[in-house]
C-alpha cells in the first residue's frame, strides 16, 4: 500500500485510513502487507499496522526499488502510475461516471492543478491544456460529488468525549 505521503495535518486522513484498512484486510486474510509512505506522522506508519514498512519517497523509483526488494514482479507501464488517457477515453469515463467530475493530473491531491469540469466542452478545455503541458502526463477522473467536507476533532478520555473543533473545508476538496 502506498501511504498519503507528505500533507499537511487534517489534510489527507481519507488516505491513511485507506491504507490502514487495506493493511488490516490483508492481515485477516492471511496475506502480509507492505506499507510505504515518507510521512512518519500518520497511523499507516505506526510498525504495528503493516508486516513491512518503508520510510520512502512516494515517486516511481523509489516505489520500483521497494517492490524489487519485495521481489514483486512489475511491468514497466502498470506499476505506480495509472494508464496515460487520450481525449476519447477521457470522454467516455466523464460520461460513464456522470458529470460533474474532479479532474487533475495522478501526481496532485488537489490545488491549482485540479479542476471541477461540469460538461464535455470543459473536459475537453482541460484535457487539452493538460496535453500541452507535457506528453506523457497522466490524468485522473473521478466523480465530483456536490457538498460540504467536514473535519471534526475530539478528544475522549475513556469515558467522556469533548469536540473542540468543528471545521468546514472552504476550498473544493472533491468529496
Amino acid at each position: 500500500m502506498l501511504g498519503s505521503g507528505p500533507i499537511r495535518i487534517g489534510q489527507g486522513i481519507e488516505f491513511d485510513y485507506c491504507s490502514v484498512h487495506a493493511a488490516w484486510a490483508l492481515q485477516e486474510e492471511g496475506i502480509q502487507s507492505v506499507m510505504a509512505n515518507s510521512n512518519p506522522e500518520t497511523v499507516s506508519t505506526d510498525f504495528d499496522t503493516s508486516d513491512r514498512l518503508y520510510f520512502e519517497p512516494l515517486d516511481e523509483e523509489a516505489v520500483r526499488d521497494i517492490l524489487e526488494n519485495e521481489a514483486v514482479e512489475t511491468d514497466r507501464n502498470g506499476v505506480s502510475a495509472p494508464p496515460s488517457m487520450d481525449l476519447e477515453s477521457a470522454l467516455n469515463v466523464a460520461q460513464e461516471i456522470g458529470y460533474p467530475v474532479l479532474v487533475r493530473p495522478s501526481y496532485v491531491l488537489g490545488g491549482r492543478a485540479m479542476e471541477i469540469v461540469q460538461n464535455a466542452t470543459e473536459l475537453v478545455r482541460y484535457m487539452t491544456s493538460a496535453f500541452e503541458a507535457g506528453s506523457g502526463r497522466r490524468v485522473l477522473i473521478d466523480k465530483y460529488f456536490e457538498g460540504r467536507e467536514v473535519e471534526v476533532d475530539a478528544v475522549c478520555d475513556g469515558e467522556t468525549v469533548l469536540i473542540p473543533g468543528i471545521m468546514e473545508h472552504v476550498e473544493r476538496a472533491g468529496v
